[in-house]
């Protein structure tokens, strides 16, 4: 897969009409020490803002940006297919772990699909919103 990054409706766009972007990673979300050029932190609300047109495009939308699992919930909610994490696991003392902690919990919140089934969105096309 091929992802680039967006924190603005005109960054989504440009990923779609690019036609290599599989994914985009919408954010950061929250404040993050990994990119401290980053723009401002979008919250919940801008990852909601932006993931409908991304999906809307053919895009998986992901959440990048001061991702950690207490986190989650608000992520499901704002729509995201996804995540993507640095600070959470490199700056863990394990971070095997902590990337398969991680990894579990967004499962069980349904922020990411197991492995070998369909991912979220997919799984969610055709329900009634």
């Amino acid at each position: 897969m091929v992802g680039v990054s967006a924190s603005t409706a005109e960054e989504v766009r440009a990923a779609a009409e690019s036609g290599v972007a599989d994914l985009v990673g919408i954010g950061p979300v929250w404040a993050t020490p990994t990119k401290t050029d980053a723009a401002a932190p979008l919250g919940p609300e801008g990852l909601a803002a932006l993931a409908g047109p991304a999906r809307a495009a053919g895009l998986v939308a992901v959440g990048i940006g001061g991702i950690r699992a207490d986190r989650l919930p608000l992520l499901r909610a704002a729509g995201a297919d996804g995540i993507c994490v640095v600070s959470a696991i490199a700056a863990s003392e394990n971070p095997r772990a902590a990337a398969r902690e991680l990894r579990a919990a967004a499962v069980d919140e349904g922020v990411l699909a197991a492995a070998g089934s369909a991912a979220p969105a997919a799984r969610s096309e055709g329900a009634a919103s």
